[in-house]
């Protein structure tokens, strides 16, 4: 899990240190940083799955993008200090080197110290790697963005993939869980499931009459179910992972909003980063989340850059007795507040 998280130079991030905990919330008014936040995650996510390109994780097209305004003489510092098996600090730093982009890493833990780095082309791509051990430490970040895909072809069968779950056919054949999981969204939609194994394809089918049926494409399929798929097997397939989400709640309807943020407050084998403008997913997760174990971060852009304010236990209890994102300018100016002391 996730202990401290310290960002510089990132996007519209200067300079962020937060404390985190079991599910943090990161609400706030658009463009704002929430997603930068957010993305910082999937930058660390990616450092677990390099064979995959680094823009299906955070949104760029020259790196130089990613530093807070284009400075590329300032690096980029990422700090984490989590637990896995035991405590350990890690250390991302990207500086730009002859018109390449070198990303080091530095692992600090109990009897533990390793060091790795990486070049990148303007567009992401690696040009040369040197990894050793610290490579797997990664691994427990996975960051999920929904996308409509039409086939999955990876056959991994232990998670979901991040970040577009492209193993998803893969999970469904290996696990009761997953079709358990699967199985009752789309009974609800009083469909069924068929999946084309050596297509590595998923259609919903309807039953007309006894003997009559007729499939649908998984694209076809309603945005609400497909999304609730993906972040249900998302959630179900991990444990013990950090698990980040960008606005699971778009295009879905509200019982099914709050459904998964039930989940996630019941679901103690995972921490949770989530950046929302959906008051069903944020209250009907802060209504069954032990209060020691969500922050809520409300998000601003004060001076040119991205400010955060973790809520107090009274200001949660007031977010829940107002509607949460009509009464945000209230947080807002006590941010601003604070940024003037």
């Amino acid at each position: 899990m996730i202990n401290k998280l310290s960002i510089s130079n990132f996007k519209s991030i200067k300079e962020l240190d937060m404390d985190c905990t079991r599910v943090n919330l990161f609400i706030g008014e658009p463009n704002t940083g929430k997603s930068n936040i957010i993305e910082v995650l999937g930058l660390l996510s990616w450092l677990g799955n390099t064979e995959k390109n680094l823009n299906e994780f955070v949104r760029f097209k020259n790196i130089r993008q990613l530093f807070y305004e284009g400075l590329t003489d300032r690096p980029i510092k990422i700090y984490v200090d989590f637990k896995i098996d035991f405590n350990c600090h890690q250390t991302v730093i990207i500086t730009q080197a002859g018109g390449k982009y070198l990303v080091d890493h530095q692992l600090t833990g109990v009897d533990s110290n390793y060091s790795s780095e990486m070049i990148m082309n303007v567009d992401g791509k690696i040009s040369s790697y040197s990894i050793n051990e610290i490579g797997h430490v990664y691994d427990f970040i996975r960051f999920y963005r929904f996308k409509i895909i039409d086939s999955f072809p990876d056959t991994e069968s232990v998670i979901l993939l991040p970040p577009y779950g492209s193993n998803l056919v893969s999970l469904i054949i290996a696990s009761e869980k997953i079709r358990e999981t699967i199985t009752q969204l789309a009974n609800d939609f009083r469909l069924k499931i068929m999946i084309r194994d050596y297509e590595q394809t998923i259609e919903f089918v309807k039953q007309l009459t006894d003997i009559i049926s007729f499939s649908y494409p998984y694209i076809t399929i309603s945005d609400t179910l497909l999304r609730m798929i993906f972040y249900n097997v998302a959630i179900d397939s991990n444990k013990n992972s950090t698990l980040v989400f960008e606005e699971p709640e778009v295009h879905a309807f509200p019982s099914y909003i709050k459904q998964l943020g039930e989940k996630i407050a019941f679901d103690k084998s995972n921490q949770y980063f989530i950046a929302t403008h959906n008051p069903y997913l944020l209250l009907s997760i802060l209504e069954k989340t032990a209060r020691n174990e969500v922050n809520v971060f409300i998000t601003d852009f004060i001076e040119n850059q991205t400010k955060v304010k973790c809520l107090n236990e009274e200001e949660k209890s007031e977010l829940m007795d107002y509607d949460p994102f009509a009464n945000l300018d209230y947080f807002l100016r006590t941010i601003k507040l604070e940024n003037n002391k």
